[in-house]
């Protein structure tokens, strides 16, 4: 009941108890998620002793969790809710005149049970036949499990490693909260604050009909596992970029930005892998780039940057571009630092090409400069420059940020742009 009242808190705190009184043969037949998984994953799970399976549960649970955002992993809590419809309807003739066997255990066990049933008279009333039930599953559903390669190196996952409509899907959820669930456009960036790492997301969903003019409650989640997060959230109507910070400790994390307008009930989400690169002491470091939309004034502090952060990483061809990065360990005292910034074109079309050979398009323009400045501090030192994109065609390109310090080696920091028509 706690779970279909949407308490999913109190239907995992419920659940874990009644895991952990059952006899150890019993818990690992409930926990079994054999059923949902498939081709080499299915094969190792089912290697494993019941110990063995406890921890790729747990990890599984944990990345396939909807919205890390929600108290209670209700994608956990649905599945243990239809493994008591399972224990339910064991022995039990069904609606559809037919006796519970494994198959439709595992039916169940993969898309839940029917919310409502329709009845059809017999297709002749001359000869005696029960009538045709059919049982209808609460809709829409979504595919939340990860990819396996999310599930062995979670710091290193893809968005492409969660994908909600995949055709055919092993297994399927319908959130009673959610009757969209998409991606969600944005762009982040990481920057070092001592021992932790500060995160930067932003996104614009004022375009998005879903969302637009709607008020949107929006999360930055970062997970180091299961148990350790990190989280931040925002509240308003969507009418422009809204950006959020989250503080974590530096290590391979899971980022999970999540939008959701709780009275249309639809969910935007963004997850995927980050892993900071390592810090020495003795070598410089370069931060992420962060876009914003450069006011009048250029803003010299990350924190007076974020309000103006870009929604994405696509940009409108026909303005200026604000790129923020912070750079760490170089001495002031060691003199000046070269600094170069390029934003190149990437794969020109065949089409492209055979104008330009034909003279009837002109080859394509790049941005480059370079200069040489000396930091105002050691620890962290910021630098936020425009850059005018107007005489840029629209298409993809690769912003690169290079720092040299006086005798030392390169840092780099690139960030892939789409630049769109105005």
């Amino acid at each position: 009941m706690r779970h279909v009242e949407r308490d999913f808190a109190g239907a995992d705190s419920l659940f874990r108890g009644a895991l952990a009184d059952m006899p150890e043969d019993e818990r690992c037949r409930w926990n079994d998620i054999s059923s949902l998984l498939e081709g080499e994953l299915a094969h190792r799970y089912r290697d494993l002793d019941c110990a063995g399976r406890a921890a790729l549960e747990s990890r599984w649970w944990w990345l396939a969790q909807p919205l890390y955002s929600r108290p209670g992993n209700d994608r956990r809590t649905e599945h243990l809710a239809r493994r008591a419809m399972v224990r339910i309807q064991q022995g039990v003739r069904t609606l559809y005149g037919l006796y519970w066997d494994d198959d439709l255990r595992d039916v169940l066990l993969r898309y839940g049970w029917a919310t409502f049933w329709t009845r059809e008279p017999p297709a002749s009333a001359l000869v005696p036949s029960e009538p045709h039930v059919t049982g209808h599953l609460a809709s829409p559903t979504f595919h939340f499990a990860p990819q396996a390669r999310a599930l062995d190196d979670p710091g290193s996952a893809k968005p492409e490693d969660w994908t909600f409509d995949t055709p055919n899907a092993r297994e399927q959820y319908a959130p009673a909260y959610a009757t969209a669930f998409e991606s969600l456009d944005h762009q982040a960036a990481l920057f070092r604050r001592a021992d932790s790492c500060l995160f930067v997301a932003a996104y614009d969903l004022s375009s998005d009909t879903l969302f637009a003019r709607h008020t949107v409650t929006a999360a930055l989640a970062l997970a180091a596992d299961e148990r350790t997060l990190a989280l931040s959230r925002d509240s308003g109507v969507v009418a422009g970029v809204r950006a959020l910070t989250t503080t974590a400790p530096c290590g391979p994390l899971v980022l999970s930005l999540e939008a959701v307008a709780p009275v249309e009930r639809h969910v935007a989400r963004a997850r995927y892998g980050v892993t900071p690169p390592r810090l020495s002491p003795y070598h410089a470091a370069i931060s992420d780039l962060l876009l914003f939309d450069p006011p009048d004034s250029l803003p010299a502090t990350l924190a007076a940057v974020v309000p103006h952060a870009h929604g994405s990483t696509r940009v409108s061809a026909d303005r200026k571009l604000g790129v923020f990065w912070e750079v760490y360990g170089v001495d002031p005292a060691a003199g000046a630092v070269a600094v170069s910034l390029t934003m190149a074109r990437q794969g020109t079309g065949w089409l492209r090409r055979a104008a330009e050979s034909l003279g009837l398009a002109g080859p394509r323009r790049d941005v480059r400069l370079e200069w040489q400045e000396v930091p105002e501090a050691a620890s962290i030192a910021p630098r936020t420059l425009a850059i005018d994109l107007s005489g840029l065609a629209p298409g993809r390109y690769l912003l690169e940020v290079a720092v040299t310090p006086a005798g030392a080696e390169t840092v780099t920091a690139r960030r892939e742009i789409r630049l769109e028509r105005p």
